[in-house]
């Protein structure tokens, strides 16, 4: 069975509350409790990076 922070870790981090995930794992960290689903997602910096902007779109349909 999930232990209750694991089911409030997955509830976290589907809604897109990542501060506040953070700042759970960052407490459970510092009490000795580790979270591994919470570890894995802020370890990947794939979460965090943003497409690049469609520049080939704007050099194709240039503005005036």
């Amino acid at each position: 069975m999930r232990s209750w922070y694991s089911r409030v870790a997955a509830r976290l981090l589907q809604d897109r509350l990542l501060l506040t995930a953070l700042e759970l794992h960052t407490e459970l960290v510092e009490a000795g409790h580790e979270e591994p689903q919470l570890r894995e997602f802020f370890s990947n910096p794939a979460n965090f990076e943003r497409p690049a902007p469609d520049t080939l779109g704007m050099m194709l349909y240039p503005i005036g």
